[in-house]
């Protein structure tokens, strides 16, 4: 995205190139991770390590289509046997991360102005 502001033309931060993982270590950084209870991590961290980064790897986020999400639900949940609580849990994991870096992506955009 560039924006321009008193004639000047400026590149504001994008989401390409970024990976989930990138996303997920900035926000385990920000202050709102940091208010989290110490089992919350603790389960955020395993989903990550155990599913999202396997399925996913580096995958960049602006390659991400709602398939891919879709499928990777329906492959715990039909698949893998894994309760619709626990798959659940994804959802609501992928919400919190998808959130962060669209609101980092316009913090950054507003910076520019």
């Amino acid at each position: 995205m560039s924006l321009i502001a008193n004639g000047e033309v400026k590149i504001a931060h994008r989401l390409s190139k970024t990976t989930l993982q990138s996303i997920y270590d900035a926000r385990m950084v920000s202050i709102e991770a940091k208010q989290k209870a110490p089992a919350t991590i603790r389960m955020q961290e395993s989903m990550r390590k155990n599913h999202v980064q396997p399925a996913f790897g580096d995958k960049e986020i602006d390659s991400f289509k709602i398939t891919d999400l879709n499928d990777f639900l329906y492959d715990l949940y039909s698949k893998q046997g894994k309760s619709y609580a626990y798959t659940e849990g994804f959802l609501k994991f992928f919400y919190l991360l998808f959130g962060y870096a669209y609101t980092e992506v316009n913090e950054t955009a507003k910076n520019f102005m």
